[in-house]
């Protein structure tokens, strides 16, 4: 009797892969030393927290005891920012750095890595007991064989992204995308691609808007990733035409840094442009008085109502370049006939630069020119000029009288003219002579200010 087998089913080759995958990663593990927490490690980080952190008494810690808290630290802020605080940092780091442990070395560098948007002082300690372990090391590790490859631009991170991609530093040198080693080179990569940014660019705009981000972050010890981008961005301004679209950019910084008008010494604004520089603050402040020029000759002036409008604004258009500093008031009526966009203007806090007059028809316009200042309204306000400025800044409402009639706008009044005669040109020739006097380096003409 013969007997016969069915034949076997086909069955799918076995896939190794997930297998192998798990051996690599065990083998690495093995390898560059292992973060697998010791059966200690509860007991361990209960006995750092007691007498670390409540007691603040930096107790001797057993090898096994300073590798749990080498991986602990790794994921615990709140305990690495409270060493910060009680100024122990330094002394576990050295517990550290005496250890043979790969595991422990290995996690100095990490804990770098990990908390390197906190650690502002202690950067440099980081640094030198780094440089020791890398000095000292002569092992096989993977991991600290490369941040002995690396060291130098480890502790000046801007270099790493000269020769290297995102995705080669997160695995050379096992840095998590958490980490703010990584989200700090995140920022610098966004930020070099600004070095190419042009003012007509909107690809720029999505850069940008992620800077924005992180923009608290600091850059260097000195200036934080938004002044730093505000730097970059008004250098692209003093460069460039003046023909491009700065409107976006200039939203932009604002919201960033806020205005550079602002004159509180106790605002968050003050602090940011104390560290962008007096060269930026400068420039944007004469941009935006630029700005708040032409909006005063064309928006809130009246074409239809005031007889020197177009006399008023061909007069004080060539001199927008040598404006330094302009401050508007708006009496109520032409403020409710504003957009919106220009009456947030008005709503926000910076009064230094935006202002209401209790006037009824009358709009008017403060200018700086350095040398002298100057007071223009519209319809039949006379201009006034100024020594130094009549007011002060810092009012949100002003009365018409507050430009002549007080003791102050007296004893700084150059001269006052009215708007007599625009056709011919009295008024203008007066006014022009008055501003070539004190304005040096005037490059204007009397029939530049004329129809």
């Amino acid at each position: 009797m013969d007997i016969k087998f069915l034949p076997p089913k086909p069955r799918d080759p076995y896939d190794l892969s997930q297998l192998t995958n798990q051996l690599e990663k065990n083998a690495l593990q093995l390898q560059n030393g292992s973060n697998t927490k010791p059966s200690t490690y509860l007991n361990d980080i209960n006995f750092f927290q007691l007498e670390w952190l409540e007691k603040e008494t930096p107790t001797q810690l057993t090898p096994q005891q300073i590798r749990s808290i080498s991986i602990y630290l790794l994921e615990s802020f709140k305990s690495f920012q409270k060493l910060c605080e009680t100024d122990l940092l330094p002394e576990l780091l050295l517990m550290m750095e005496a250890q043979e442990s790969v595991t422990i070395l290995k996690n100095i560098f990490q804990l770098y890595f990990q908390h390197f948007l906190e650690l502002q002082e202690y950067k440099t300690v980081f640094e030198r007991i780094m440089k020791n372990i890398i000095a000292r090391y002569k092992g096989r590790n993977v991991l600290l064989n490369k941040y002995k490859i690396y060291y130098q631009k480890l502790i000046n991170p801007k270099e790493l992204l000269k020769n290297i991609s995102f995705e080669e530093i997160k695995k050379d040198l096992n840095i998590s995308a958490n980490s703010g080693f990584y989200k700090y080179l995140l920022v610098i990569d966004l930020t070099m691609k600004l070095n190419d940014l042009t003012p007509d660019d909107h690809q720029g705009d999505q850069i940008l808007n992620e800077i924005k981000k992180y923009k608290n972050f600091f850059y260097d010890k000195n200036i934080q990733i938004g002044e730093y981008v505000v730097q970059l961005l008004i250098e692209k301004m003093m460069h460039y035409s003046t023909d491009y679209d700065y409107e976006k950019w200039v939203t932009y910084i604002i919201d960033l840094v806020g205005d550079p008008r602002a004159v509180s010494v106790t605002s968050s604004q003050y602090v940011h442009w104390s560290r962008i520089g007096n060269k930026y603050k400068e420039f944007l402040i004469g941009y935006l008085s630029k700005e708040d020029l032409v909006l005063f000759l064309e928006v809130i002036s009246d074409p239809e109502y005031d007889e020197v409008y177009r006399y008023r604004k061909t007069f004080w258009k060539p001199f927008t370049k040598y404006l330094k500093y302009a401050k508007l008031f708006i009496n109520n009526r032409e403020y409710l006939q504003l957009d919106p966009t220009l009456k947030q203007r008005f709503n926000t806090h910076n009064s230094s630069a935006y202002s209401f007059t209790t006037d009824s028809q009358r709009s008017f316009l403060y200018m700086d020119f350095g040398t002298i200042k100057v007071i223009e309204g519209t319809h039949n306000a006379k201009v006034r000029f100024y020594h130094q400025s009549p007011i002060s800044l810092l009012r949100k409402k002003y009365d018409y009288t507050d430009f002549y009639a007080t003791a102050q706008a007296q004893q700084s009044l150059i001269e006052e003219i009215t708007h007599r005669s625009s056709e011919a040109g009295q008024w203008q020739s007066k006014a022009f002579h008055i501003l070539k006097k004190y304005i040096p380096d005037l490059e204007i003409n009397l029939i530049d200010t004329l129809p």
